[in-house]
């Protein structure tokens, strides 16, 4: 009987979690859609660098990458999105510019739920008789997230 641990991580391992392209998949590869995937992923475009060093006996082609990650930029990208990652204390997608309806939401959002998960704390050490002082202030303390 495989023992649980040992099951997830034969699992994680062939699911490809955090694994790279490999060069042998490199002349097979769809370029459009491995940039839409990338941008959905919130990695930046720099990944194609990467992709150019694994590669290089089969250089992958820079426009169809560039057309997939514009495609994705354009739907993920939006001020809905934003807003959503951010209420949840998600993280920044990468893809997104800095200058995005996306980003000002995100922004936006994140600080909103930062202020909420702080005013929950201090209600629950209020309610506890718990000491109530800014622990940013305190050491050790992190400001934030």
């Amino acid at each position: 009987m495989i023992k649980k641990p040992l099951l997830i991580s034969f699992v994680l391992i062939t699911t490809g979690c955090g694994a790279s392209m490999q060069a042998k998949d490199c002349a097979t590869t769809d370029w459009n859609q491995k940039g839409y995937e990338d941008a959905m992923q919130g990695k930046t475009n720099e990944t194609f660098e990467e992709y150019k060093n694994i590669c290089s006996a089969n250089p992958p082609n820079a426009a169809e990458y560039v057309t997939g990650y514009k495609r994705a930029t354009t739907e993920y990208c939006t001020e809905s999105n934003g807003y959503d990652r951010g209420i949840k204390g998600g993280k920044y997608h990468l893809s997104c510019a800095q200058d995005s309806e996306y980003y000002h939401a995100y922004v936006k959002a994140l600080k909103k739920h930062s202020e909420e998960r702080e005013r929950k704390q201090l209600e629950r050490l209020t309610r506890h008789g718990g000491d109530v002082t800014d622990s940013r202030a305190a050491p050790g303390g992190s400001p934030g997230m």
